[in-house]
């Protein structure tokens, strides 16, 4: 139950990174582009989601070769790597490509954490232990932009981005200290 317990963890810490990365992209559109915002934006948003969603789907290939853990690993350094990027770019199109990125990190790590829960989870405890691991998700979706706007509004976006590397890094931190590779039936 620790590893699960710290499996919600990270993926806690994972989701306030990818909430906060959303608006993080999307002050710095604001800022970097005077024209068209809303194209810039949505094209980010759209490659953000679709990455994710391609990640979740291609993350088995990962798996097969570095484990679970590894892969998780990977994700939440991924996913801090990338938003270190973001305070450096200069131009919408490269948001764009770091909404992509964030996304593919982000995917990879949220898929795994899952399907880790998943074969971890004692079977009579299955529907709580899932049900916990969604309001995990929600809650640092919700916590990221949230945080996020106001350090921006405060501190600017600089400790924002901080924030936001740290609390990938702790995600990854957490899954090499207390996750373990689940045992996978054959």
């Amino acid at each position: 139950m620790k590893s699960i317990a710290a499996l919600g963890v990270a993926l806690t810490l994972g989701s306030l990174a990818c909430g906060g990365d959303q608006q993080v992209l999307l002050l710095q559109v604001l800022h970097l582009q005077k024209s068209a915002p809303e194209l810039t934006t949505g094209l980010m948003y759209a490659a953000l989601g679709i990455t994710i969603g391609g990640a979740a789907i291609s993350y088995t290939k990962l798996l097969d070769v570095i484990g679970f853990k590894r892969t998780a690993i990977a994700g939440a350094l991924g996913l801090g790597a990338v938003t270190l990027t973001i305070p450096f770019i200069s131009s919408g199109t490269l948001l764009i490509v770091i909404g992509a990125g964030v996304g593919i990190a982000f995917g990879t790590l949220l898929a795994t954490i899952n399907s880790m829960i998943g074969l971890e989870a004692p079977h009579n405890l299955k529907a709580t232990i899932f049900g916990v691991a969604g309001s995990a998700f929600i809650l640092g979706n919700g916590i990221g932009p949230f945080t996020s706007g106001i350090v921006a509004a405060l501190l600017g976006i600089d400790y924002v981005v901080a924030v936001l590397v740290l609390s990938a890094f702790l995600a990854a931190i957490t899954l090499v200290f207390f996750c373990r590779e689940p045992r996978v039936a054959e």
